[in-house]
């Protein structure tokens, strides 16, 4: 399979959801770093669980880096920063009454 991915850039076959989870899990640091493989593969295993259908929008507009970070949880990360903040300038305050 990661040859296949290597020489296309693309699975030219169908391969089962497990196959694709470990291919995904002992493909080296060099080969997710240089080469679209993991987001290939990751797109693959995505569509056959029917998380994206290929050709969608959300199928084509992953881009070539990964990321571990989604939508919800950056959202998230910059609601408790903005809390953190407000916190922290609301204690702040108080101190200097």
């Amino acid at each position: 399979m990661l040859s296949d991915c290597n020489v296309h850039a693309q699975l030219t076959q169908h391969y089962p959801p497990g196959d694709l989870q470990e291919a995904l899990s002992t493909m080296g640091a060099d080969q997710k770093e240089y080469t679209d493989c993991y987001d290939v593969i990751q797109r693959a295993l995505l569509a056959d669980l029917g998380r994206v259908h290929p050709g969608t929008a959300a199928a084509t507009e992953q881009g070539g880096g990964s990321t571990f970070l989604t939508t919800p949880l950056i959202i998230l990360i910059g609601i408790a920063g903005f809390a953190a903040g407000a916190v922290t300038y609301l204690g702040v305050r108080a101190r200097r009454k």
